[in-house]
């Protein structure tokens, strides 16, 4: 079945999801999009392409649910209403995306020869 037939059949939640799992960052960016670190080639604090359903570090207070990094300004354990309702999905979105082969290392270029 075509990918374009596959995600016609999902509720708009699931195809945003589908969507955002075929993100792929530019070939060059060494940005880590699990812990926000590394340069872009762009020079885009964050990626301006990561798809919303990737991000899973909280809008209010920059902590970062997949590497636990900072403190939650709504405190320990998070529970300001992006902790409740959206970082869940969003954490799981970027782990099924990093086990499907999303990167969190810049890619080996290969080397030119002379």
């Amino acid at each position: 079945m075509p990918p374009e037939a596959h995600r016609a059949r999902l509720d708009p939640a699931e195809r945003r999801l589908d969507t955002a799992l075929d993100f792929q960052p530019c070939p060059a960016c060494d940005h880590d999009f699990a812990t926000r670190e590394g340069g872009t080639d762009c020079h885009y604090f964050g990626c301006p392409n990561l798809p919303e359903e990737l991000d899973v570090v909280c809008p209010t207070c920059n902590y970062n649910f997949y590497t636990d990094e900072t403190t939650p300004a709504c405190g320990t354990p998070p529970t300001c209403q992006f902790a409740v309702e959206e970082a869940p999905d969003r954490l799981a979105a970027l782990e099924v995306w990093l086990e499907q082969g999303g990167r969190l290392e810049a890619p080996e270029l290969p080397s030119s020869s002379a």
